[in-house]
């Protein structure tokens, strides 16, 4: 194999996983345009300096079959090398499991929800999983040809996904009304909750939201929540509905600039959390169920810019292996970062 096929495509397959599309979304909207834009570089920042001494490794002599482990063992000694092979498997084994888990959350919850056929969404987890995880043992078992052939595909699909995303931002620059959700002022409204409570879903109103945010204390008082009392007469901020996707065009860039790290238990707010009263504790806005932080979104993302040695793992099936691993990983890691970059702005930034 060459450079393209046997590197650069491998690798970009490999970052771009789950995580770049399941939960960048989420890191770009707790952590905010700025801060994601360091996440993104101080991540892409360390799989560049680890490609570079790949290929440094790589280029000094001639490369068989053995990939990382046989590279580093006989430049830096077997010790290091049998150690960095411990450690490489054990990731490797950790991350198809996160791979498999993505792509089932991908399923059940947004592709075919019917498909659930336990109530327990973990068991659901583990029976699709492991389905999945016998077909992809059958497919490596088969060797690397079967893999490759179905590895062109996966990546095609890849790249037809991540045009998309360039194409929606500017196809609905203007925003688009087919996707909405209720607002009281500046807080969503947790519409699945008030139908597992209720029973129903209720409109977008001040009256229609009553139950939701009003309740009879136990000396038959009506207590309802001071920020739903707030907007419920508001002019400025009203109680209705408001489109999930403003479009580019509409300010939305600027809203996002800085980062909303919650704790648990807190409300998702777009003003200031501070200066707002706190909800009732059956008021039902939708609440943080996780503690957020630069260095958690850290942890989180990493991942999603590893992969940079699924080329030299085939460093046996290449033609000149001391010429493909450094250009084919070295242009697949620069690739990745510059559309993880680019999505930030104008992928995710409406």
């Amino acid at each position: 194999m060459g450079t393209i096929m046997g590197v650069y495509l491998p690798c970009l397959q490999n970052i771009f996983g789950v995580i770049f599309f399941i939960r960048l979304a989420w890191i770009i909207g707790t952590a905010g345009i700025v801060q994601a834009f360091f996440i993104v570089f101080l991540c892409c920042s360390v799989t560049f300096l680890t490609s570079i001494s790949l290929s440094a490794i790589a280029t000094n002599g001639v490369v068989p079959g053995g990939g990382p482990y046989y590279m580093i063992s006989r430049n830096l000694g077997p010790e290091l090398g049998g150690a960095v092979g411990v450690l490489f498997f054990l990731g490797t084994t950790v991350a198809a499991s996160m791979y498999i888990t993505g792509a089932v959350e991908i399923f059940l919850l947004y592709i075919l929800p019917k498909a659930q056929y336990f109530e327990n969404m973990y068991h659901n987890f583990r029976l699709f999983g492991t389905g999945l995880l016998c077909m992809l043992g059958l497919i490596v078992f088969a060797g690397v040809k079967v893999v490759n052939k179905f590895a062109l595909p996966v990546v095609i699909a890849v790249i037809v996904c991540i045009i998309c995303t360039f194409a929606g931002v500017f196809w609905k620059a203007n925003g688009s009304e087919s996707l909405q959700f209720c607002m009281v002022g500046d807080r969503p409204v947790n519409l699945v909750g008030f139908k597992e409570k209720f029973g129903y879903e209720p409109e977008c109103t001040a009256e229609g939201l009553r139950e939701a945010f009003c309740q009879n204390d136990e000396n038959g008082t009506m207590l309802c929540d001071p920020y739903y009392l707030r907007y419920k007469t508001s002019k400025r901020f009203s109680i209705k509905k408001r489109p999930a996707i403003t479009g580019l065009l509409n300010g939305s860039f600027f809203d996002n600039l800085w980062s909303k790290h919650l704790i648990p238990g807190e409300v998702l707010t777009k003003g200031n959390k501070n200066k707002e009263p706190k909800p009732l504790p059956h008021s039902l806005y939708v609440y943080s169920d996780s503690t957020t932080s630069f260095m958690k979104l850290i942890g989180v993302f990493f991942p999603s810019v590893t992969g940079i040695m699924a080329g030299s793992n085939r460093s046996g099936n290449l033609r000149d292996a001391s010429r493909s691993i450094p250009l084919g990983t070295l242009g697949a890691q620069l690739t990745s970062s510059f559309i993880c970059k680019i999505i930030i702005y104008f992928g995710y930034g409406n």
